[in-house]
């Protein structure tokens, strides 16, 4: 008789009684869904950013501040005062000054300074939303260097958002350093290991990103190093950062609606989960709402944000427990928790594992609990990865693929390194089991276990070399390589 129930192994009932589970739990009925997006939107308000349009007599205005505080000498403050008189009429014809290659660089940066003036006013969106233009689409690096940096005074954070954006586009050090900067400023500390890295260069860049990361730690009361981590893990909750004003939230619940099914280009898509799957654990309280939304899409889209987040989205895995029973959701759901969840996902994930599931909940399940990486999960999943290797009328493949990935993941790669190995010699799974192997062969080593760092330097001798893009017949030859030697040296490796 197979040693699976009608709902699952023995192990694993054993398990959920342990946890106060005595049976399956009741089936719970899908949640209702509503249009969260729509009235999320209709809740909140856009920044003001509406600003005047330029008249030649505005322009000619602006180009005096900028002369005087150009070459004003002594009197060069003064044009603080004569564009506190022309207040949002300044705004335009400073935009365009900025832009303006055909004059003088030094004009150009005069109006990029009196920008950052204006946007720290409390009426001041119109002025940061220019200056969130220049950062994130001039094609000068010094522009939009001097422009990002101008926003870390903004008293608008509606900018914040798509400025995170800049994170993934921005190619230029100095730019990139600003971006970082200024998000930290406002609350965001997506770009703290770029700054991290910039503060390694032994020079004036260096010492600028240095100077900000002494800013930041003196702020947040943390080093740099602790900050990297905390904000990577559940104890971002607890750094005391600024909370979003309404403008920005609204600014991320655009990028929600863009998650719909009515958004048919891919770039949109992409660009607003990276920017919400960036933002501190507020985002991800707020949009963890759309798991109800009623829009597919949106809901599918949002799990992956939140899987993206991973540690600082661990407020919402009540959330994500409960779309568990929303069938077009629940199997991104369950990979969500074994990124975002707590040892409370457990359960749940085991229950979404079993046989009586559908099958892509039940891979995901499995995959959610490879990385949650709880010791419980282990034997639960052995047995399921040696029930799946017996013969059937279905080969579930895929659904032992993601148990050995488990297996490694928990530390027990040795119970599924054979069957990984025979993959490894076949085409279609070929793809999957090499970079588990890899895996096993670094924990290995990682644990100074006899064998492993031999047979990991031999593994890697085999590689592609860097920056190549191999061809099927080149991969092809290059798993089996690596096959055929692991293969050669798998029993000294197993102690067998």
């Amino acid at each position: 008789m197979s040693q699976w129930l009608h709902w699952g192994s023995v192990g694993c009932l054993t398990l959920l009684a342990a946890c106060g589970t005595e049976g399956p739990p009741e089936v719970q009925a899908p949640p209702t869904l509503a249009p969260i997006v729509q009235q999320r939107l209709a809740d909140l308000a856009a920044a003001p950013t509406a600003a005047p349009a330029p008249t030649p007599e505005t322009l000619e205005l602006t180009e005096g501040l900028l002369q005087t505080r150009v070459h004003g000498g002594q009197f060069k403050d003064m044009a603080f005062d004569d564009l506190s008189a022309m207040g949002k009429d300044a705004i335009l014809p400073l935009a365009q000054w900025a832009r303006d290659t055909s004059v003088d660089v030094a004009l150009r940066q005069a109006a990029v300074e009196l920008l950052g003036v204006l946007a720290q006013e409390p009426d001041g969106a119109g002025a940061s939303e220019r200056l969130l233009g220049l950062a994130t689409h001039a094609r000068e690096s010094w522009l939009r260097a001097h422009a990002a940096w101008r926003l870390g005074g903004s008293h608008s954070d509606h900018m914040v958002p798509r400025l995170v954006l800049r994170l993934k586009y921005e190619g230029d050090p100095e730019a990139f350093l600003w971006v970082a900067s200024s998000l930290a400023r406002n609350g965001c500390l997506a770009g703290l290991s770029g700054l991290i890295d910039l503060a390694s260069r032994a020079d004036e860049r260096g010492a600028r990103a240095q100077g900000e990361i002494a800013w930041i730690e003196k702020e947040l009361g943390d080093t740099s190093a602790k900050l990297l981590r905390r904000w990577n893990t559940s104890e971002a909750s607890a750094l005391p950062l600024a909370p979003p004003s309404d403008a920005q939230l609204f600014e991320v619940w655009s990028l929600v609606k863009d998650l719909s099914g009515d958004t048919f280009a891919l770039r949109p898509v992409d660009d607003a989960r990276y920017i919400l799957s960036q933002l501190a654990p507020w985002c991800a309280r707020e949009v963890a709402l759309a798991l109800l939304d009623q829009d597919a899409y949106v809901r599918l889209h949002v799990a992956q944000v939140l899987e993206r987040m991973g540690g600082r989205a661990r407020e919402t895995e009540g959330n994500l427990i409960r779309v568990l029973a929303e069938p077009g959701v629940a199997p991104a759901a369950a990979e969500a928790l074994g990124s975002v969840g707590s040892p409370a996902c457990l359960v749940p994930l085991l229950a979404a594992s079993q046989e009586s599931q559908p099958h892509e909940l039940r891979v995901a399940a499995v995959r959610g609990l490879g990385d949650l990486g709880l010791a419980e999960a282990l034997a639960p999943i052995q047995s399921m990865f040696i029930e799946l290797g017996a013969p059937g009328p279905t080969p579930l493949h895929d659904l032992r693929m993601a148990c050995a990935k488990a297996l490694v993941q928990l530390n027990a790669g040795d119970d599924a390194i054979a069957w990984l190995l025979v993959h490894l010699q076949q085409g279609s799974s070929s793809s999957d089991a090499e970079p588990l192997v890899e895996q096993w062969l670094i924990g290995g080593a990682r644990d100074s276990r006899l064998g492993f760092p031999a047979a990991l330097k031999e593994w890697q001798a085999l590689a592609d070399p860097p920056g190549s893009i191999p061809g099927a017949d080149r991969a092809r030859r290059r798993r089996d390589g690596r096959a055929e030697k692991l293969l050669g040296r798998l029993d000294a490796l197993l102690g067998t």
